[in-house]
């Protein structure tokens, strides 16, 4: 490694400590690690463990080398120490092994995780139950894929054709406008295919069912039926569509725009929803189970604002809201009106 590689290394370092690395910085540090992790000390190895969930394009080699290094210091710093050296120095290696076994559990349980499987050149991004997470696309776009969702494309994305995404699950997509090279960018789910120029939309795959949401711009919807049927969306307009069920809901204006993306921001919004649709929305997200056991109370229509990531909290509001009682038994939750109500139905 040269000598201004190696500052630019150590400046690096440094601001890492300091927790000052921009998303571009901690880039580089990774690269230049990856290049040299045999000289790179523990330390430095966990911090960067610990800042891996801020670069979403992160080379996945070198992201496993850092891992596999991280936890091989951790074995080889237990194996060498004998009972002496155990007692003298035992309160500071503990606190060592304490904050990289964190590391390594913070990892486990991030709220998104990217794989990489036989084919090097892809990039599969999956999100955990109550968590959501912004990613940037190679082209510049940026994605925030909701909870219990998956999106899968391609590393190079230098062929104008290469814009090119599958999705499970929800995701709001804010694309990078590249007009010179008229290049498409397309989001592909199971009902119909997705296409645009440069938009800010929404896209739902949820209920065995595609719901898009325009936020901006335009975008063309390629329906999964076989034949070459299109759909035109334009701004604030919601349409929906499932090639399983044969069931198309054409493009209308939506009823309220804030509750077609308010996931993005933590909580969720509807408007004349039942309640077990309601509950539905909830238990995609945050993985529990239900029954509502008031007769009527299941199709009553609601209006109501709740976290969407605090199941918890979510469950309280709508107890409130509802008047109804819910008793969580295991992972399920029971909802039924309360006595005092009863008695006046």
């Amino acid at each position: 490694m040269n000598e201004d590689h190696m500052n630019g290394r150590e400046s690096l370092i440094q601001k890492l400590f300091a927790n000052e690395c921009s998303k571009a910085e901690l880039a580089s540090l990774f690269e230049l690690i990856e290049k040299d992790t045999e000289g790179t000390a523990p330390e430095i190895m966990t911090a960067l463990l610990q800042q891996m969930d801020k670069v979403p394009h992160l080379n996945t080699a070198a992201s496993q080398r850092i891992r596999q290094k991280v936890w091989q210091d951790t074995i080889e710093r237990e194996a060498t120490l004998d009972d002496a050296g155990r007692r003298s120095t035992s309160k500071g290696r503990s606190i060592w092994i304490r904050s990289t076994a964190a590391a390594i559990l913070v990892l486990v349980a991030a709220s998104w995780l990217v794989y990489q499987y036989a084919n090097p050149t892809q990039v599969i991004i999956q999100t955990h139950f109550g968590k959501h997470q912004s990613i940037q696309l190679p082209d510049g776009s940026m994605v925030t894929l909701n909870a219990n969702s998956k999106l899968t494309y391609e590393k190079d994305w230098t062929d104008p054709d290469s814009r090119k995404l599958n999705l499970q699950g929800e995701a709001y997509f804010e694309v990078e406008k590249r007009p010179g090279v008229n290049a498409k960018f397309r989001v592909f789910t199971n009902d119909l295919t997705v296409e645009v120029l440069g938009t800010i939309f929404n896209v739902n795959t949820r209920k065995e069912t595609t719901k898009v949401y325009l936020e901006e711009g335009k975008v063309k919807l390629n329906l999964g039926d076989g034949k070459s049927s299109e759909w035109h969306l334009q701004p604030g307009e919601v349409a929906s569509y499932s090639a399983k069920k044969k069931i198309l809901i054409q493009p209308e204006k939506a009823l309220d725009e804030v509750v077609e993306v308010s996931w993005k921001d933590g909580f969720v919004a509807f408007k004349d929803r039942p309640l077990r649709e309601i509950l539905e929305e909830l238990a995609a997200t945050n993985d529990f189970g239900f029954e509502i056991k008031t007769a009527g109370l299941a199709a009553r229509e609601w209006n109501m604002t709740l976290p969407s990531n605090d199941i918890v909290e979510a469950m309280s509001l709508l107890g409130g809201v509802t008047g109804a009682e819910i008793t969580k038994v295991g992972d399920k939750y029971i909802l039924e009106k309360k006595q005092t109500n009863q008695k006046n139905q």
